[in-house]
C-alpha cells in the first residue's frame, strides 16, 4: 500500500521563495508531497530556485508584494488554472539598519511596504482563494523584533510589529471564516538580509553580519519547522528556547526587557 505524503493535495503559496527561509521552506514543503506557488521579486533566482525543485512547483512568478496588481496577477493565473490556495506563508521581508531618526525616510517605508503592507496584500490577493478549501491557514513570518526594541533596528521592529497586530487582526476576521492564522517566529537566520541591506552605518551593519552568522540557525532547520507548522496549525510558533524565552520577557517585563536589549547591543558592538 503506498503512503500518502502529509501535505499531499495541498496547494501553499509562500513570498520571499528565492531564498533564505523561503526557499528552504518551499524545499521542505515539496518533500512533504506539496504543490507550491513561489513568489520573489528576483526572477533569476527564483527561478533556480523552482528548477531545483522540479515537478512541484506549480507556479512560480516574478511579484513585488508592494504590487497589488502583481499579486493579483497570481491570483487570476490560479484561477484560471482552477487551482485553489490551501496555505500562505508570508514570508517576503527587508531589512535597514540605523537609528529610527536618522534613518532615510524612503528606507523606512521599504520596510513598512514589504514587511507589513506586503503582507496584507498578499492576504487581500490569495485568501479568496481559499474559500472551500478543507483546511485554510494563513502563516505570517515574524520575528522576535516584533516584541523585543533594539538599537538600530528601528524600521525592522516598527514592521514586524505591526505585522504582529496585522496577524492577530486578521486572526480575529477570519475565524469566522474557518481559516487560521499562524504567527510563525524564526531564530536568527543569516538569509542575506541584513548583508543586503541599506545602512546609516556600514561598519555596524558589517560587525551585525558577522554577529549573526555566528549566532544562526541553519535556513533548511527552520524550512522543517515551517513544514510541520503547516501540518499542524498554531496560533504561536516561536523557534527555539531563546527566542521564546526573549518574546516572553518582551512581553511580560517591557522595559527592563529593553533595557537588557540595549546593554546587549553595546556589549556585541551594534550601538
Amino acid at each position: 500500500m503506498t503512503t500518502r505524503d502529509p501535505l499531499d493535495g495541498f496547494v501553499i503559496v509562500i513570498t520571499g521563495a528565492a531564498r533564505g527561509i523561503g526557499e528552504a521552506a518551499a524545499r521542505a514543503i515539496a518533500a512533504q508531497g506539496g504543490s507550491l506557488v513561489l513568489i520573489d521579486v528576483d526572477e533569476h533566482a527564483l527561478s533556480r530556485v523552482a528548477d531545483a525543485i522540479g515537478p512541484r512547483v506549480a507556479l512560480a512568478r516574478a511579484a513585488d508584494v508592494r504590487s497589488r496588481p502583481d499579486l493579483h496577477a497570481v491570483a487570476d493565473d490560479l484561477r484560471s488554472r482552477a487551482l485553489g490556495v490551501d496555505v500562505l506563508i508570508n514570508n517576503a521581508a527587508v531589512y535597514a539598519q540605523g537609528p529610527l531618526l536618522a534613518l532615510p525616510q524612503p528606507e523606512l517605508e521599504r520596510c513598512l511596504d514589504v514587511n507589513t503592507l506586503g503582507l496584507v496584500a498578499a492576504c487581500h490577493a490569495f485568501v479568496p482563494l481559499m474559500h472551500g478549501r478543507p483546511r485554510p491557514h494563513v502563516m505570517n513570518v515574524l520575528s522576535e523584533f516584533a516584541w523585543l526594541p533594539f538599537p538600530n533596528k528601528a524600521s525592522y521592529c516598527i514592521s514586524k510589529a505591526a505585522a504582529a497586530m496585522a496577524s492577530s487582526c486578521l486572526r480575529a476576521e477570519l475565524r469566522p471564516l474557518g481559516i487560521r492564522v499562524t504567527q510563525f517566529v524564526p531564530p536568527a537566520v543569516d538569509t542575506g538580509l541584513v548583508a543586503s541591506a541599506s545602512a546609516v552605518s556600514p561598519d555596524l551593519l558589517a560587525r551585525e553580519v558577522d554577529v549573526l552568522r555566528a549566532h544562526a540557525w541553519p535556513a533548511d532547520a527552520v524550512g522543517r519547522r515551517i513544514a510541520a507548522a503547516v501540518r499542524r496549525p498554531r496560533a504561536f510558533a516561536a523557534c527555539g528556547v531563546l527566542t521564546r524565552a526573549a518574546i516572553t520577557a518582551a512581553r511580560c517585563f517591557p522595559l527592563t526587557t529593553a533595557r537588557l536589549a540595549a546593554l546587549a547591543a553595546r556589549r556585541m558592538q551594534l550601538s
